[in-house]
């Protein structure tokens, strides 16, 4: 049987749950009340790809694609080349490659109806519908067939170097994503994103606010009026003169 890289890392995901929750997450979810359609979403950075787990039953349900090795079966898109596989890393950086590069980062939007995830290599981010568990902007693969893809990948949408945790605004309309090569963070509105995540430009980038070095994450209090930011590289202390970094939203 010919397994490709895809059918390998849902095999491995789905070891890799059963392994490490085991009966203990089975005994702490006995409280808990579990809708049939909730899941679990976590991102594989090296694999690239977003497994979706049912929490009822501990397994991976299925697999999200973020990668573009076979939307094509001619050398040198597959997989195998002249009877050599090449390691993952190798094939995510050939100039012909379009897909993400270090997915990070699996966030609901509010209404739990959409996903946000980043490409920290390939700095861009993803829209991932959730409910039908597609990525959004996806497009008929011109070359599909027995044994390729039936989509393209979308390429998502370019924000800058080394975008980490992306966070939807409490009301669902903007996405905030903090850009850790660049110490600032991206605003989008994310109904234009849906679109030009489709490939057609609709400015979804809103703006850029410049923040604390190495920003690693944003977050909203309860009522979603203050974003507070997370640094990587500046040490805070109550004594500190460099204190974390708070903006005022204007939606």
């Amino acid at each position: 049987m010919d397994e490709t890289r895809r059918d390998f890392l849902k095999l491995a995901a789905a070891a890799t749950v059963a392994g490490t929750f085991g009966q203990e997450w089975a005994f702490a979810q006995g409280g808990a009340s579990i809708e049939p359609s909730d899941r679990v979403y976590i991102t594989n950075e090296d694999s690239n790809t977003i497994a979706v787990i049912d929490p009822r039953s501990n397994t991976v349900e299925t697999t999200i694609n973020l990668t573009s090795f076979d939307e094509d079966a001619r050398p040198p898109f597959r997989l195998v080349t002249a009877g050599i596989m090449p390691t993952h890393a190798a094939m995510i950086h050939k100039p012909l490659y379009h897909g993400c590069i270090d997915a990070h980062g699996a966030v609901p939007s509010p209404d739990g109806k959409f996903l946000a995830t980043s490409g920290r290599g390939s700095s861009n981010i993803y829209l991932i519908d959730a409910v039908n568990k597609k990525v959004v902007g996806n497009a008929p693969n011109p070359l599909a067939g027995s044994n390729t893809n039936a989509e393209r990948l979308s390429s998502g949408i370019l924000i800058g170097r080394e975008p980490h945790e992306p966070t939807f605004a409490r009301n669902g309309k903007e996405l905030w994503v903090t850009l850790r090569g660049e110490d600032r963070i991206v605003i989008l509105d994310v109904n234009r994103a849906m679109r030009q995540a489709a490939g057609v430009e609709s400015g979804a980038i809103l703006r850029y606010i410049n923040t604390i070095n190495g920003p690693a994450q944003v977050w909203f209090d309860a009522k979603g009026a203050f974003a507070f930011v997370a640094s990587q590289k500046v040490k805070w202390t109550p004594k500190s003169r460099q204190n974390p970094a708070e903006f005022r939203l204007h939606t």
